[in-house]
């Protein structure tokens, strides 16, 4: 699996989002009792001014803090990844990324957006966050499954 952040910033806050979503994935593999094994790679983009030393130094800490989380008994194998360029142009091939992430980036656009084409887009988008319910993880996987079909 292929998850992206898109505006990754460098820091601590940087992995807020990797624990988060290997939390959730953990969880999801214990509900549907998968015992598959699956892989999960993290592309961290930002603009080439990050500081990814900063991020990638930070990593240890971070896997020592995971390890310490699970008990030494991580089910699902990561990796991380830096992308350092904007991502107004293309990053990555076609199909080749299964979620991207993004919460912080538009409050630092550098450049105005084209919306012209978007507006079907956004109109999806602002359906399908309506959808989400976090409070309730069973609700979210079908929550999440509806927006998939709006979006698409």
């Amino acid at each position: 699996m292929v998850i992206v952040d898109l505006g990754c910033s460098s820091g601590p806050n940087t992995f807020i989002v990797v624990s988060q979503v290997l939390n959730i994935i953990i969880e999801l593999r214990r509900m549907m009792e998968m015992n598959k094994p699956l892989d999960v790679q993290f592309l961290l983009n930002d603009l080439l001014g990050n500081d990814f030393n900063y991020v990638f130094q930070s990593l240890h800490k971070f896997k020592k803090k995971v390890e310490e989380e699970t008990k030494g008994e991580l089910l699902v194998p990561y990796y991380v990844v830096g992308v350092p360029r904007s991502f107004y142009g293309r990053l990555f091939p076609r199909a080749s990324v299964h979620f991207f992430y993004s919460s912080y980036s538009l409050m630092w656009l550098s450049q105005v957006l084209n919306l012209s084409n978007l507006s079907n887009s956004i109109v999806s988008c602002k359906k399908a966050c309506q959808l989400v319910n976090l409070s309730n993880l069973s609700n979210s996987i079908v929550s999440c499954k509806k927006a998939c079909q709006l979006v698409s």
